[in-house]
């Protein structure tokens, strides 16, 4: 069975930290990137495909609330 890949979203680069690192323990979860605001994590995504994403709302240059929209849309 391949992981679950994921992406972390946060402009926090603590808590981005922590989120990996907890997920990490899990050997069916990787992950795949980590992205500091919405438009990096927006990115991101379209260029990794993970079947899984963590997103913070509030982030500066694109919100976390946008960038879900834009990734859910397939922009």
């Amino acid at each position: 069975m391949k992981p679950i890949r994921m992406v972390v979203i946060d402009d926090s680069k603590a808590v981005r930290k922590i989120i990996s690192a907890a997920v990490e323990t899990d050997p069916d979860i990787q992950i795949v990137g980590e992205a500091g605001n919405g438009q990096e994590g927006y990115e991101l995504v379209r260029q990794t495909r993970p079947d899984v994403v963590s997103v913070d709302v509030e982030m500066p240059v694109m919100d976390g609330l946008e960038a879900t929209r834009r990734i859910r849309a397939g922009e």
